[in-house]
């Protein structure tokens, strides 16, 4: 197992790594104290696990945080700080645990036997994935419908939903979802809003300052519904078969889109499916007359 521990205070940092080698013989630790030298070593190694000081200069733990998790999604990430009342909104989105200054051993182990069980929690089985976009916008995990505790991220899930396989630029994003907080805090918001999606297990890929939600496993009806499109709607004629199927997605996106949600920036789009609803719709009426 790698560990990275990130801290800029070399004598911390020292006790820190020592307490990590005590821990278990078979880690590889690798203790850094300059965050972006943190940065490259997270674009040349796979590290499972991450201890990170949050007060540092040029860039803090959390933002830090931030962008080792963009490039490293499954990494398990504890926050050490001298500090308790730290970013508690980050912390439950980004951290397994978080440990205070001055670090007992007891507790440092706690933490890392809490990060070490987060990594063996990926399951074996396949997760059924379902997302729902004509009438409520709704995702669903082996049948059971998520809670979302936030709605920013209830929202740019959606968001990124609706332009499922395109990358959308953070600005877009946070111009469209975050417009009242300065560029630095909605940056803040925007990465811990993701990280959030993530965890309920939806694939977002970040690069080029870009987000973008793959659809990949994930039984969605606005993409069966684009599909039918773009094979019925140039045809003139409809067999049997393709009536049965066009049927089928025209039953399951009867709904208008994103219905019983206010969100502005959808409206176009809503009008847009409507009346390609409509025309496929009156192709399949056609069909069966």
């Amino acid at each position: 197992m790698k560990v990275l521990v990130v801290e800029d205070e070399q004598h911390t940092l020292n006790e820190i790594k020592e307490l990590v080698s005590l821990y278990k013989s078979d880690i590889k630790i690798t203790a850094i104290s300059d965050s972006e030298e943190a940065i490259q070593a997270c674009l040349n190694e796979d590290y499972q696990i991450a201890l990170l000081d949050i007060e540092m200069p040029r860039k803090n733990g959390i933002e830090l945080a931030m962008e080792i998790y963009q490039i490293l999604p499954e990494i398990k990430i504890a926050f050490v700080t001298a500090y308790n009342h730290f970013a508690t909104e980050a912390f439950e989105a980004y951290a397994i645990d978080y440990v205070l200054k001055p670090i007992r051993k007891e507790r440092l182990f706690k933490s890392l036997d809490r990060l070490v069980a987060a990594c063996g929690d990926k399951a074996e089985t396949e997760v059924d994935f379902k997302i729902s976009t004509f009438g409520k916008f709704e995702v669903s995990v082996n049948g059971e419908i998520v809670k979302w505790k936030r709605q920013k991220a209830y929202e740019l899930c959606a968001f990124l939903v609706m332009h499922f396989n395109k990358p959308i630029h953070k600005e877009k994003l946070i111009e469209v979802l975050f417009p009242e907080f300065t560029l630095s805090k909605a940056t803040v918001q925007l990465h811990t809003t993701v990280s959030y999606i993530r965890k309920v297990g939806i694939k977002i890929e970040y690069f080029n300052n870009s987000y973008r939600f793959v659809p990949d496993g994930v039984k969605l009806d606005l993409l069966d519904f684009e599909q039918a499109l773009a094979k019925f709607k140039g045809m003139n004629q409809l067999t049997s078969s393709d009536s049965k199927q066009l049927r089928r997605v025209l039953k399951m996106c009867s709904g208008d889109f994103y219905e019983e949600d206010a969100f502005v920036w959808s409206i176009s789009n809503k009008e847009y499916l409507k009346n390609q609803y409509r025309m496929l719709y009156k192709k399949y009426k056609e069909s069966t007359s």
